[in-house]
């Protein structure tokens, strides 16, 4: 089964719709992320909108 999440900057008021198997593996990786839309210093927020 796979997670559709949304994911949030108000820093750069973006908003990054993905997907995955593993949500909190997924998570994890983007916050670890060295650069991107959802790199490092992007502090992102997942307002709860998260679709099975």
């Amino acid at each position: 089964m796979f997670t559709v999440y949304v994911l949030y900057s108000p820093l750069h008021h973006k908003i990054y719709i993905g997907y995955t198997a593993n949500l909190q593996q997924r998570l994890l990786a983007h916050q670890c992320a060295a650069r991107g839309a959802t790199g490092a210093g992007t502090r992102l927020c997942t307002g709860g909108m998260v679709f099975r």
